[in-house]
């Protein structure tokens, strides 16, 4: 925390006084959100279902300053919580996101992102961490393992990046990121990571690039599960067959020390894949491999690792459709459990329609398989969720959004099973046009 807070100060300090001296434009956009929440089953449990109704009162604010050599974002939504029923639940919610950059001398440029949350809901880390607006990779992947109950809990993610451009193709950068969890429930696990990386893409010849990556992780518990050493490297060896045609082969190597009695691997995953870029705003990622766990005395886990993304959005006259799939391995070290190597099957779709030009509507549906090799039942967990929505707004300034939801998780673990129905309607009202100004 200590580090985010500091970064977010030099950074700032920095960015301002570049962009005063070089002129700059200030963002200012409000906002506010009344939202009524249904939820059937409040602590996600398996056999004492409880329904209530959530009231949630979010103001919002976003603010950008931007230069040309600088400029930084910020946005905020504090969100007072109000249950109908189970009133001792009742509290705020924080969500913080800061992004901030600033060319420091010719293609080097030096990055922060920061990002907050504190809620209740224990979804609530179901989503990427990414901070700023979302179009980054993200800081924190989201956290697949299942939380019970509505004790608070908060997590703090702050990454730094320098990076310089030494070609058309070229670059380097090194990276650090400290991430927290913590739990306002004694019971459960707090946790804090530090990771450092660097990698390198480099053109041989216009046809012909590499790109390597190293990281190390050293992750800290506060309870029970040991501390962890991790170092994960790749390189990957890209061909361009035309302007829009890639294939590459690629290795990974990951290596994890565990600082007690847990048992150490390593795991071995080479690959071959493609990218494809059909226009602008469409590619197809394909890639097929096998990875080995090496285990220092259980048995090896192996499997294929299947990645697919179709960045497409299958445009037609009013909606569109998209397709994601996945299979592969993970590590859940970070998350509302401690469950180490997994193995994942994973697949989503998800269709938008405009009946008019005021109001549209979306469905979707996900499915996601874990087996956690490293537990002493090879636990496995299935979840899917299905839902659908609707989005009005008939002027610039309001809109009223209604959604439902259905999730179900199925482990083999009963304790951990669970059928949620939730239905969430919610006005909000902003500026029609953001405050502006320019110097």
């Amino acid at each position: 925390m200590r580090f985010g807070i500091f970064c977010l100060i030099i950074i700032f300090v920095s960015i301002f006084e570049t962009v005063n001296a070089l002129g700059y434009q200030f963002t200012f956009t409000p906002q506010i959100t009344v939202s009524e929440e249904y939820t059937d089953n409040l602590f996600n449990s398996e056999s004492n279902e409880k329904d209530d109704l959530i009231t949630t009162i979010s103001p919002r604010f976003s603010a950008e300053l931007s230069g040309k050599y600088g400029g930084a974002e910020l946005s905020y939504a504090p969100g007072a919580v109000f249950y109908d029923k189970y009133t001792e639940y009742n509290t705020w919610r924080h969500n913080v996101a800061l992004t901030g950059w600033k060319e420091i001398a010719r293609n080097t440029r030096l990055e922060f992102r920061d990002s907050f949350m504190r809620t209740e809901d224990p979804d609530g880390m179901g989503e990427d961490i990414v901070g700023g607006d979302g179009d980054e990779e993200p800081l924190i992947e989201a956290d697949r393992t299942v939380r019970k109950g509505r004790e608070p809990y908060y997590t703090n993610a702050a990454g730094l990046t320098l990076s310089h451009q030494f070609g058309a193709d070229d670059s380097v950068y090194l990276g650090y990121l400290y991430g927290i969890l913590r739990n306002e429930d004694p019971e459960e696990e707090d946790n804090d990571r530090h990771t450092l990386s660097t990698g390198i893409a480099y053109r041989f010849t216009p046809h012909i690039g590499i790109d390597t990556n190293v990281s190390y992780t050293r992750g800290l518990f506060s309870g029970d599960s040991d501390d962890t050493d991790e170092w994960q490297g790749s390189i990957r060896l890209t061909r361009s067959f035309s302007r829009n045609f890639d294939g590459f082969v690629q290795y990974a190597h990951t290596y994890f020390d565990y600082k007690g009695d847990d048992e150490d691997y390593q795991v071995y995953d080479s690959s071959v894949g493609i990218d494809y870029v059909f226009s602008e705003d469409a590619h197809l990622s394909l890639s097929l491999g096998y990875f080995i766990q090496d285990r220092e005395v259980s048995e090896d886990e192996t499997g294929l690792s299947i990645n697919g993304v179709l960045g497409k959005t299958w445009t037609f006259r009013r909606g569109s459709i998209n397709l994601t799939g996945s299979t592969g391995y993970d590590s859940a070290e970070f998350g509302a459990e401690n469950l180490g190597f997994t193995i994942y099957q994973q697949a989503g779709c998800r269709s938008e329609y405009g009946f008019t030009r005021q109001l549209r509507g979306n469905i979707y549906g996900s499915y996601r398989r874990d087996k956690y090799v490293n537990t002493e039942d090879d636990r496995k967990d299935r979840t899917r969720n299905l839902g659908a929505g609707l989005t009005f707004q008939p002027e610039r300034w309001v809109a009223l959004r209604l959604d439902y939801s259905y999730s179900v998780i199925d482990s083999t673990e009963n304790e951990n099973d669970s059928r949620e129905n939730r239905v969430f309607l919610s006005v909000t009202l902003s500026l029609s046009r953001p405050f502006r100004v320019v110097y």
